[in-house]
C-alpha cells in the first residue's frame, strides 16, 4: 500500500468518527461525578484496509476499555473493496 493511501484511510476514519459523534454536552448537562467520556455508548463499525488490521484492532480494544458500553466491529478488506 502506498503511504498516501494509508494516510487517506486514517483521515477517512477520523472524519467518519468525528461526523458520527454526538455534540459535546454543555457542562451543566453532565451529571455530577461523571466525565464526558462516560457518556459514550453504542456500536461502532469501522471499515479499514486490511494492512491496518493489527493497529486498528488494538485501538478498537483500547476504545472499548476506555468507553464501557461500546462495541467496535471491524470490516477489513482491500481498499478497492471498501470503496465499493
Amino acid at each position: 500500500m502506498k503511504p498516501i493511501t494509508g494516510l487517506a484511510a486514517v483521515l477517512g476514519l477520523a472524519a467518519l468518527v468525528a461526523g458520527c459523534s454526538s455534540p459535546t454536552p454543555e457542562p451543566s448537562s453532565i451529571p455530577s461525578g461523571t466525565s464526558e467520556s462516560a457518556a459514550v455508548t453504542g456500536d461502532v463499525t469501522v471499515f479499514a484496509a486490511a494492512s491496518l488490521k493489527k493497529t486498528f484492532t488494538e485501538l478498537g480494544s483500547r476504545f472499548e476499555t476506555d468507553h464501557p458500553g461500546t462495541k467496535v466491529t471491524f470490516n477489513f478488506a482491500g481498499s478497492s473493496d471498501l470503496v465499493a
